[in-house]
This record gives structure tokens, sequence and C-alpha cells, in this order.
């Protein structure tokens, strides 16, 4: 549907619920600001109170003890057809307490996606995966399991299992060693390394190196791909593996690094 029209919508979700959440913000392809949107997708966190029960007041929803605002509300627009279940393909239904998929309003109704991060989902986590494109989602988790990572219950944890602080999408860049990006651009360019892990800039007057270490000596070019190789020796220049997906090639063949090294 039209950008103008969504936008309204989605600003009309966030007055009805942005009053039962801690953070509200809407994502998708709104948040990258293309001309054509199909669904407004919004990112909640819930706002919970101590309750004054012993048990969950609203019948399983939220931690116990608290009153989780947001799941309420939510049952509120529900029962006065606000918002209405909206099936998938299959004819299944899905609202819970992570996933919501609605439909707001009429002529048109608008489709709605609601992701709730509960933990042990991170904030700067869930912003950076429902903001898409979906390829440059596909490109940071391909580059994550090159660095020793991996997003798991929507958060990131290294190969120990330890999660990795994420409050923040910046964060999340940070940890994919890219620059951050506007939504608006994100997979339109290539990512692009942060300046602590490029080579420090050469002269005006040289050619400007894309060795990983340029405290090494210089490789040769690269040669015809000879026996032998590998062991290879992976401090050729950067390639482009896949989409936003940037690997070092070998000086010896020319080969690109796959995502396990030989």
């Amino acid at each position: 549907m039209n950008q103008a029209f969504m936008a309204e919508r989605a600003a009309e979700l966030v007055e009805l619920l942005g009053g039962c959440c801690d953070r509200l913000e809407v994502a998708g392809s709104l948040r990258r600001q293309a001309a054509d949107v199909g669904e407004v997708e919004l990112v909640a966190v819930p706002h919970l109170a101590p309750s004054p029960y012993a048990g969950d007041l609203f019948g399983g929803s939220g931690v116990a003890g608290k009153i989780d605002y947001l799941a309420e509300k939510l049952r509120e627009l529900k029962g006065r057809g606000v918002l209405r279940d909206r099936p998938d393909k299959h004819g299944r239904p899905a609202w819970g307490e992570k996933f919501v998929r609605a439909s707001y309003g009429d002529r048109p109704a608008v489709a709605v996606d609601l992701f709730i991060v509960r933990p042990p989902a991170s904030w700067g986590v869930i912003l950076f995966i429902r903001t898409g494109p979906a390829e440059y989602v596909k490109a940071a988790m391909g580059r994550l399991l090159e660095r020793g990572l991996r997003c798991a219950e929507g958060r990131i944890v290294n190969d120990a299992g330890v999660p990795q602080p994420t409050p923040a999408e910046a964060d999340v860049f940070a940890l994919l060693g890219w620059e951050v990006r506007d939504p608006a651009q994100r997979g339109r360019q290539r990512p692009r390394a942060t300046a602590l892990e490029l080579p420090p800039q050469a002269p005006p007057t040289a050619a400007v190196s894309t060795r990983l270490d340029d405290s090494l000596p210089a490789a040769p070019p690269p040669q015809p791909r000879a026996r032998g190789c590998p062991p290879h020796d992976w401090r050729g220049e950067l390639a482009e593996a896949e989409p936003g997906c940037w690997r070092p090639t070998c000086t010896r063949c020319g080969e690109t690094m796959e995502s396990r090294v030989e």
C-alpha cells in the first residue's frame, strides 16, 4: 500500500499501544521509507508493573506477579474489534506473547505484525532484524558466524553461549564490525567495515591497501592456483563472497575464504 497511508495507520497504532509499552517503534519497510508497504511492523517492550495479587492477574500473560499492560491492551482491542486475528495462508492465527499478527481498521484493513521483546531477547537485535530487508539481515547473520557469534532466541551469543549486550541497534552493528547505516540505506549498498577494522589510510599519492594486516610484509599478487594450496594464505584483498558478505582471498591462488577456513 501507499507509504503515506500506512504511516498514518502506524501512527494510530502507536497512539493506541504506546501507553502500554516501555519502548515502541515502527520497523519493517515503513522504517526503511519504502514506497510500497505491505504491513505495519512494530517492535515493542511491554510495560510491566507489580501486581497486588499473588499470581498473574491476566491469566498467564507476562511474568508471574506482574501486570502486563500491553497484553491486556491487546486483549481489550481484540474484544472491541479494533484489532482482529489475521490467519496465515494455512488458516492459523498468531496471538502470542512474542508475536501478534492482526488486522486493523477497514476501508481497507491494514495488516499488522507486532514483535514483542521479552527476555532473553534483546531490543537492539529484534529491532535490527525486523527492520530488514531480508537480504541485509541474512548477510548480517553470516557475518556474525564469521566472527564467532550467532543469533539465538532474539539475542547474540558467542561460541560459548555467553550473551553479548545489545541494548541498542548500534551495538549490533558494533558486533558485526559494520558502520551504522540508516534504515533507508540498508540493502542498497554493501555493508562497510568500521574504522577499527579498516587498514590505515595510505597517503593520497599511494594506492589504498585492502590487506587484513598492513604490519605484515606486502603479499605477492594472486597467482594461478597451484598444487598444494591449501594451506591458504588469507592475506589477500577482500572479495564479496555473497551479497553483503566480504571475505579475504588467498595470496597464492586467489580463492575466497569460506565461512569455515580449511
